[in-house]
């Protein structure tokens, strides 16, 4: 089933493949919306984080409009429904730790499998699960649970959803995937999208097959020659420790050369400059004239080892660019020309807005227990001390976002570490200031800014 050729401007994300629609021009330059970076309880560390009753076809529904069951089991509906979203759900161990869970499942009945199987529902046990899934999937390939047959059944599942939830001009729904790179914590993340859900393969090139870039562009190249059409969106630049935007040496040592600009080029004509982990654009030390520049920073590495100080350089796509503009005049190529925008990477299956966020008194002060997935993450709430100081400023006509900003560098929100905090920041963006013309008092949030946990 052919998918309706999109481009995608505003608060998400640019994504476009070349079509002849495109090439004959479009005079109203018409703009979609949509989502992008989305996990369900597909996803071992979102099924891990209490993720555990929806999976990619409630994506699909909440993303048009229906409504479904949040993580802790009460109803959300989405404001306004999109355009078109793609599930990507990660290709590692996909659907492993749910269907353990699932007694009448084959995978439960592996021995490898039983300790991703929750005894009870108690805080102690949520935390032995979480633990040991953690230890999965950023450890070694466990081949017991590397099946191909669970691989391929479930990606079989992803495609058959995508093509029920695709509506032909109404909806686009994309068979996507995350292949999700972490070599030594360093975060190389790619979202993979296929044009086509008619000609997809078997199963994902996953990070269990090479956690190496130029290996996945290898495939993907493979892939177009097999009549599939398909891009990868980086992600998470910010926590790569400097390996994203490489521009002497590869991961093998290998030079950065005309063939590893064009293999990118060809095959990750964009980026995801910003979600809940973090902006990726720049750094204060990069940009220290730019006084938004700190917005947003994460100062450590997945997973946080100890003694690591992440890399700026080859971390943030502003830099990139120069890089690139640089290579091109010293060496003639250029890896590093792309779109770019944004996603949720929600957790949850059904990112929330950033006006349903205030809306939810969950969002608040209450501790949800033996899960961290709420609307608000469940560790990223805000006070309603600090709501209300907040509520005021924006009565009095002034700029919300300084507010919140101040409160979280000074470590209002609860005592968390500066990226959770920016995180609620990035998904409280509420400014009144993005209208002059707007009367005193009245807060504008954007229409469509569907951004999750």
């Amino acid at each position: 089933m052919t998918r309706t050729t999109v481009v995608i401007c505003a608060s998400t994300l640019l994504l476009g493949f070349t079509s002849s629609a495109l090439a004959q021009g479009n005079p109203l330059r018409d703009a979609y919306f949509g989502e992008t970076h989305v996990h369900t309880s597909w996803s071992v560390d979102a099924w891990a984080f209490g993720d555990r009753l929806t999976g990619p076809d409630d994506a699909y529904r909440y993303f048009k409009g229906e409504t479904i069951k949040a993580p802790l089991g009460y109803d959300i509906k989405i404001d306004t429904p999109l355009d078109f979203a793609g599930v990507t759900d990660h290709s590692e161990y996909v659907g492993v730790i749910k269907f353990a869970n699932d007694p009448s499942s084959p995978v439960s009945k592996l021995p490898a499998a039983a300790p991703l199987i929750l005894k009870n529902d108690s805080p102690e046990e949520v935390q032995r699960v979480y633990l040991y899934a953690i230890k999965v999937v950023s450890g070694p390939p466990n081949k017991a649970l590397m099946n191909p047959e669970i691989a391929h059944t479930v990606w079989e599942k992803n495609v058959e959803f995508a093509n029920k939830a695709n509506e032909p001009g109404k909806f686009t729904a994309f068979c996507s995937y995350e292949w999700t790179s972490m070599p030594n914590n360093m975060n190389l993340h790619r979202n993979i999208f296929f044009k086509d859900c008619a000609h997809v393969p078997a199963m994902p090139f996953s990070a269990l097959d090479s956690t190496d870039p130029t290996d996945l562009w290898t495939w993907m190249d493979g892939q177009r020659r097999t009549g599939s059409e398909l891009l990868a969106i980086s992600h998470n630049a910010n926590l790569s420790d400097g390996r994203m935007y490489p521009t002497e040496i590869d991961l093998h040592g290998r030079p950065i050369d005309r063939a590893y600009a064009e293999d990118r080029m060809r095959n990750e004509p964009l980026i995801e400059l910003k979600q809940t982990k973090g902006a990726s654009e720049t750094h204060p030390l990069l940009s220290p004239n730019d006084e938004f520049a700190n917005y947003q920073i994460w100062a450590y590495l997945l997973g946080d080892p100890a003694g690591r100080i992440p890399h700026i350089i080859g971390s943030y796509a502003r830099q990139a660019l120069k890089d690139g503009l640089a290579l091109e005049d010293t060496k003639g190529f250029n890896p590093y020309k792309f779109g770019f925008g944004a996603a949720s990477d929600s957790h949850a299956t059904g990112p929330l807005s950033p006006e349903q966020l205030l809306r939810d008194p969950r969002c608040f002060g209450r501790k949800h227990r033996g899960t961290n997935v709420g609307p608000c993450h469940g560790r990223r709430r805000l006070s309603h001390d600090r709501y209300r100081r907040f509520d005021r400023r924006v009565g009095r006509g002034e700029h919300a976002r300084v507010d919140l900003q101040r409160h979280a560098t000074q470590g209002d929100f609860r005592g968390q570490r500066p990226a959770y905090q920016g995180s609620l920041l990035r998904r409280l963006e509420l400014c009144r200031g993005r209208d002059d013309r707007a009367a005193p008092g009245v807060l504008e949030v954007p229409a469509r800014l569907d951004q999750g946990p």
